[in-house]
């Protein structure tokens, strides 16, 4: 009769370890999706699109506070320098004179910023491109305008 109850317990507690070990992952996944809805409010962009540009700074080795803090910066140099920006070969409209939306005016001055020679010059491009946000966008140089679409493949796929 005991190694029944031995047996019924260990049972038990395997069953309480995967119950807790899914509520942890449902969890983590709820926070996932939340702070893509999040990232995508403050970009502009699809809830999906935003998980996959979370995934690319991700792989990029970069976060997606780094992204948005130099997202707001270079929204801020638009609004002051948008001429600056445009002679540095950044470009902020469309041929409609249309602002360009925020994917494509980020991967285009990181395109730019990539064009300087890194250390000193790069980094006094990333201070007339991005102002206080200059040191975010160094860190997101590693990311490749095709990443995220490589993202939203892989979700896909899954």
């Amino acid at each position: 009769m005991s190694k029944a109850l031995v047996g019924i317990g260990v049972a038990f507690a395997g069953f309480s370890v995967v119950s807790f070990a899914l509520k942890k992952t449902a969890d983590a996944s709820e926070k996932v999706t939340e702070s893509a809805v999040q990232l995508g409010n403050t970009l502009g962009i699809t809830a999906t699109r935003a998980s996959a540009l979370a995934a690319a700074l991700d792989d990029a080795h970069a976060s997606t506070q780094d992204y948005v803090g130099a997202f707001q910066a270079i929204s801020r140099q638009i609004k002051t320098n948008e001429d600056d920006l445009n002679s540095l070969g950044i470009k902020t409209r469309d041929s409609n004179g249309q602002f360009r939306d925020s994917e494509s005016v980020m991967m285009s001055a990181l395109a730019a910023l990539r064009e300087y020679k890194g250390g000193l010059d790069q980094q006094e491009a990333a201070q007339a491109i991005f102002g206080r946000g200059a040191a975010d966008a160094i860190k997101l140089l590693r990311l490749q305008s095709g990443a995220i679409e490589e993202q939203i493949e892989k979700q896909q796929r899954l």
